[in-house]
């Protein structure tokens, strides 16, 4: 058996007919044990759920929104993309109200995603909460990823909103996505 080793192959031919053919018809190519084949960033497996029912907190306790989901990577080297996408507004003109976001994983703190999130104007207006984390969760078990929300500010008679259970503006997402390694 001989050994060849290059830096880069590239084939010849236009860029039409670029191709490299490796072994022949009916031939067998070998791969070494534990050389990748497949995956290489693509994506195994997406989870998603439409933010549609209208939620109100005026609790300074983090509470579970309904962005909430399991997935279940093929592979402890998979990475699960987390994005979350929500309309939120403030139910008084208090511009002294917020609220704050974080994400769980399987109940736990994973990451805060935003502390005193809100307008800053005396109206109340429609915000949209965005984010977007790349997690390596090292388990082909369930995992479940939440939203967790609570308000903070000096207003004891101010509280938020997530959605409003119909206006096809005020709708979100959320969404896993399992990246192969």
């Amino acid at each position: 058996m001989s050994t060849l080793k290059v830096s880069t192959i590239s084939p010849l031919g236009t860029d039409a007919t670029k191709t490299i053919t490796l072994g022949e018809s009916g031939g067998t190519l070998g791969i070494a044990s534990g050389a990748k084949t497949s995956g290489f960033g693509k994506i195994g497996q997406v989870k998603s759920v439409m933010l549609s029912t209208q939620e109100f907190t005026n609790s300074t306790s983090l509470a579970e929104t309904e962005a909430t989901l399991s997935i279940t990577p093929s592979s402890t080297s998979s990475k699960i993309l987390i994005q979350w996408d929500t309309p939120f507004r403030r139910n008084n003109t208090n511009t002294n109200t917020y609220v704050n976001f974080s994400l769980y994983k399987n109940g736990s703190l994973l990451q805060p995603i935003e502390k005193g999130f809100s307008n800053t104007m005396s109206v109340k207006l429609w915000c949209r909460a965005t984010y977007q984390l790349l997690d390596s969760p090292s388990t082909t078990s369930a995992t479940t990823y939440a939203v967790y929300w609570a308000r903070a500010g000096d207003s004891e008679s101010g509280g938020f909103y997530l959605c409003d259970g119909g206006a096809s503006n005020a709708t979100g997402s959320f969404t896993l996505m399992e990246i192969l390694d």
